[in-house]
Formats: structure tokens, sequence, C-alpha cells
């Protein structure tokens, strides 16, 4: 099976498993967002246990649970499969938009002072549009329930 076949079966597994067809066929934005707010929330989740998986092995001097970091790495994947179907756009696509990015960024390869230099030059008041990001999704969240 390649991974066109692969990819196109676990479409369909999302598909299924989140019966919203609203959101995969037409592209409502609240619909959109309320699904990629979902994806990320789930990332964040499973990026949480991948790591707790590694803190038991630092800090805990416990076996390395290869197992379980795989697991993690599926779940991740699952969301962000997940969020590449609300966005239409493929894996590769996104890994290519990636390489194009970090090229752009980086186009003598990456070092530890050009990634330092990179972090000067981002000047977002990132806490307050979180919260204000997070707030309106749960104002819009009870809006739907109220409507069901």
């Amino acid at each position: 099976m390649g991974f066109g076949s692969a990819e196109r079966n676990y479409t369909k597994l999302v598909k299924f498993v989140d019966h919203d067809d609203e959101v995969f066929g037409r592209r409502l934005s609240e619909k959109k967002i309320a699904g990629l707010t979902h994806c990320a929330m789930g990332l964040v989740t499973e990026a949480g246990e991948f790591m707790d998986t590694l803190k038991k092995f630092a800090g805990y001097n416990r076996p390395l649970d290869e197992e379980n970091l795989k697991e993690e790495l599926c779940d991740l994947m699952w969301y962000i499969k997940k969020a590449t179907i609300i966005l239409r756009i493929s894996i590769q696509d996104l890994m290519l938009l990636n390489t194009k990015k970090l090229l752009k960024r980086y186009p003598n390869g990456w070092s530890e002072k050009d990634g330092l230099a990179r972090m000067d030059k981002v000047r977002i008041n990132f806490p307050v549009r979180f919260a204000r990001f997070i707030r309106n999704f749960f104002k819009h969240k009870e809006n739907l329930n109220g409507q069901g």
C-alpha cells in the first residue's frame, strides 16, 4: 500500500470519526475555526504526553518507553492530518511549504546564532490575542450548542 492509498484511507477515517460534512464539504469558517481549535488542543495534549514519557525516562530513571512514544506520535499525526483536511492541504504540500520557509529564512543553513536572532523579530502580544481567541471560541461553541 503506497502513501497515497494510506492517506486516502486515513482521510476516510477522519471523516467517519468526525461526521461533520459541513467542515469537509462547504467551507464554513466558524466550523473550520472550531475544528482547527480542537486540533490545536489535541496537538498540545498529545505533545504533553510525548514529553511526559521522556520526563519519566530522563527525570525518574525509568526505561525509555519507545512504544508509548510511537503511540503518542500516531496521536499527533491524527490531529495534524485532521487539520490538513480542514485546511485542504496534503501533508506533502505542508512539508514543502515548511522546506521553502526554512530555505528562505536560513539560506546558508541553520545556525544557533541565526536561530536566536530570529526570535528577536517576533513582536506579538501573544497572551492577549490568544486569550481573546479562546474566549471567542467558547462563546461560539455555546452558541452552536444552544442552536442544536
